[in-house]
């Protein structure tokens, strides 16, 4: 039972994350599919998957696509939430900073519906300083 929950789970999260890539890569105006897929990689290390999520959300929120920003951004939220229990078990330093950079970056764009856009100086610096704190888990 334990095997066919965890199976459908990754089932789901795969769901999503190829949903999110495909919109990334279609609304790319003048990109290529491969020059748009080259960006966003999810199998780029260990934490490639949120790595992949943080750049997509960042992309939409660049784009000035709030709406598309804040779903993947909470997409990230969830999949971090479920998904980071071994690297919380292991390095629980590493995984300390991981999630609070992550809530750093997130939450002003999943509040952006309601709150208003997040000052892009510090999106842009929670966005950098969240990637280069993944990087500690790949």
């Amino acid at each position: 039972m334990r095997l066919l929950r965890v199976f459908l789970w990754s089932l789901a999260v795969f769901a999503v994350l190829s949903t999110a890539l495909f919109l990334a890569i279609r609304r790319a105006p003048g990109q290529t599919y491969a020059a748009r897929a080259a960006i966003v990689n999810p199998d780029q290390g260990k934490a490639g998957v949120y790595r992949s999520l943080a750049q997509l959300a960042y992309q939409a929120y660049a784009e000035k696509n709030d709406g598309e920003a804040a779903v993947l951004a909470r997409i990230l939220e969830k999949v971090w939430a479920s998904e980071s229990a071994n690297l919380r078990a292991s390095s629980p330093d590493v995984w300390q900073k991981i999630n609070k950079s992550m809530d750093r970056f997130a939450r002003p764009l999943i509040g952006a519906s309601t709150g208003g856009r997040p000052q892009e100086d510090f999106e842009a610096s929670a966005y950098q300083q969240y990637l280069a704190d993944l990087s500690a888990a790949d």
